[in-house]
């Protein structure tokens, strides 16, 4: 069978959103072994049963990319974002090399894949409670990407400890010697105790955008 490309936009399709997901879960489930690539944007909730399909071998996907599109930060009385567990999706996707993660709960231990050469993650809603522990386990979590060539990180640097000066050190200093372009938006002190803690080629691309305070 030829590779299979989805890209599923807004779970457009007429009918009840929950049966469409469902549906296509299945799908997904049936030509996993054959999919290159896999772009689905939605409801958080609705990709749920999508996510769930991807805990198996996905031995020829090569581009990921999962959007919520719907999500709000607790304090506005909604409910957490889905967690996106990509334990298994890291043991049996050899071949991933593009990952885009917007508006997903995640732990940076969980990401594992050392073929990415392109990362996203997107997280306009910080929730302490699921997401990655520290600057340590970001930086463990990238040092595991010696492929990665573009890095693009928005508001979902981890919260840093209290006390905390420019001069700490929070982890390892990394190498990522094949990154040609960074992007990074978070607080100043976020992007700079992160960037002190990596190692990278002199020609590159970094735009850093950074604030003062948290964006929410």
């Amino acid at each position: 069978m030829a590779p299979v490309v989805i890209q599923a936009n807004r779970l457009g399709l007429p009918g009840p959103k929950e049966i469409i997901s469902r549906e296509l879960a299945a799908d997904i489930a049936h030509h996993l072994p054959h999919i290159r690539e896999l772009s689905i944007d939605g409801a958080v909730d609705h990709l749920a049963p999508i996510v769930q399909a991807l805990n198996h071998p996905v031995l020829i996907l090569e581009k990921l990319a999962l959007s919520g599109l719907n999500a709000r930060p607790p304090s506005m009385g909604h409910e957490q974002m889905p967690v996106f567990l990509p334990e298994a999706l890291s043991k049996f996707a050899p071949r991933l090399r593009a990952l885009t993660i917007w508006q997903w709960s995640f732990l940076w231990s969980s990401l594992a894949f050392t073929s990415l050469v392109h990362l996203t993650v997107i997280c306009l809603f910080w929730e302490h409670s699921h997401g990655a522990s520290d600057m340590e386990q970001l930086l463990l979590a990238l040092q595991k990407m010696p492929a990665l060539e573009k890095l693009m990180l928005k508001y979902i640097l981890p919260p840093l400890p209290a006390g905390v000066t420019r001069h700490s050190i929070c982890g390892p200093t990394i190498c990522l010697p094949k990154l040609c372009s960074i992007c990074m938006v978070d607080e100043v002190r976020k992007c700079s105790l992160a960037l002190k803690h990596m190692t990278i080629p002199v020609v590159f691309e970094s735009p850093v955008q950074s604030s003062l305070s948290p964006k929410y």
